[in-house]
């Protein structure tokens, strides 16, 4: 939808702005360790929207937000994977 952008760096960190205002709109802490990409989810459910997050922890986050508002929960759904 091109609203918001979003980055992910070595401090563990996701920040998400809004496109339109250039206003920070969340920072969302969910790995242990630095992150190693971040997509929009482009599938949709209602007002539903994901974010999702790796980390070099092992882990993949799913960061759910509202359209209408660009609210992100606090904790993201995530999913931790070991070799």
């Amino acid at each position: 939808e091109n609203t918001l952008i979003a980055a992910g760096s070595c401090d563990k960190v996701v920040r998400v702005w809004c496109l339109r205002t250039c206003a920070p709109v969340a920072v969302l802490q969910g790995h242990s360790a630095s992150i190693t990409s971040i997509q929009f989810c482009p599938s949709t459910k209602g007002t539903t929207r994901y974010l999702t997050s790796t980390g070099a922890d092992g882990t993949i986050c799913f960061w759910q937000w509202h359209v209408k508002t660009m609210k992100f929960r606090d904790r993201p759904v995530k999913f931790t994977e070991r070799s």
